[in-house]
């Protein structure tokens, strides 16, 4: 029998119990619910990447995870009463066919998506494109000279300026964002940079855009003449980083579906459309070869950090 030595007591005996009870309840609903995880049948190696976030999302999640894989025989409506008969609460979509699956689906179920390119406007998820402010980081790391940072984009990649600024201020770096209609202007751009810039002081952003950087065309001729100055390019994408930019940052899988079942975590608590937010990564990528050519010496303790190097042996 309890003994309470004041009204008092008691009332803080009551209010623990309730919330110890609150909390309990919560978590008996959110280990009880199910959710279901839309991804690709890919081949290796990219079976790999949605397996690694697959893991990611079973260690944050308090639920049930299922999967979903998806070819391209999958039917919708076969897809739609499979999720209901398994009594769904939620879903994750990872890739272009899982993506494109949930915009057929009828469904009031809370939904983040993964494992693309997304930007902002399209739903709640996480992007392939890495953070503008962790490529800002790396880069002072690297070369801590470094003062002004020049890119290019196109109109469609208007979104980008605000928050490219906002990471770069705040790594104290100026960033000097030019625009381009097309492939011709923006070839004639870039030469112009190449022309006037300091490579002592001046860098050169490869930003998430197609225009930009495009791979037949511009990056090619840009990346020559780059060498030629030894002025450093760094990217968003991590493969132009084989083609000789200096760095990029390759995608932490796991980390992003830990990321993605907080988000939809998030969703579920009633909480409205989070957005897009961009990958959060430190696995460097780094072209060995460029680094010297620029004068960068790497030490010991930056080559242990980085995930990959160019060129391979």
């Amino acid at each position: 029998m309890l003994n309470w030595k004041s009204p008092k007591e008691q009332c803080r005996y009551w209010i623990a119990s309730t919330l110890l009870w609150v909390v309990a309840l919560s978590a008996s609903t959110a280990t009880a619910s199910v959710l279901g995880v839309l991804y690709p049948d890919a081949p290796p190696p990219y079976r790999q990447v949605f397996s690694q976030l697959i893991d990611g999302i079973r260690d944050q999640y308090l639920g049930t995870v299922k999967l979903y894989p998806l070819d391209t025989s999958t039917d919708s409506a076969t897809l739609q009463a499979q999720l209901r008969n398994d009594s769904v609460d939620a879903i994750i979509t990872l890739g272009r066919s899982g993506y494109t699956q949930a915009e057929q689906l009828t469904s009031e179920r809370p939904l983040v998506s993964g494992a693309l390119p997304l930007i902002p406007g399209q739903g709640t998820g996480v992007s392939l494109i890495p953070d503008p402010e962790e490529l800002f980081v790396q880069l002072k790391r690297l070369s801590p000279n470094i003062q002004q940072v020049h890119t290019i984009l196109s109109e469609q990649s208007r979104w980008l300026e605000p928050i490219a600024q906002a990471s770069a201020a705040r790594q104290r770096i100026k960033l000097t964002i030019h625009y381009a209609s097309d492939i011709a202007s923006t070839l004639a751009l870039y030469k112009r940079l190449l022309t006037h810039a300091d490579r002592l002081r001046d860098a050169l952003w490869l930003p998430p855009d197609r225009q930009a950087t495009n791979e037949s065309v511009i990056l090619p001729i840009l990346l020559q003449e780059a060498w030629e100055k030894r002025l450093i390019i760094f990217a968003s994408k991590p493969s132009f980083v084989r083609r000789g930019a200096l760095f990029s940052l390759f995608p932490d899988n796991e980390r992003t579906g830990r990321r993605l079942a907080e988000l939809v975590g998030s969703l579920q608590q009633e909480e409205k459309n989070l957005g897009i937010e961009f990958s959060k990564s430190d696995k460097l990528v780094i072209n060995q070869r460029t680094a010297a050519h620029v004068g960068i010496k790497l030490t010991p303790a930056q080559l242990r950090s980085v995930y990959r190097t160019y060129p391979q042996p």
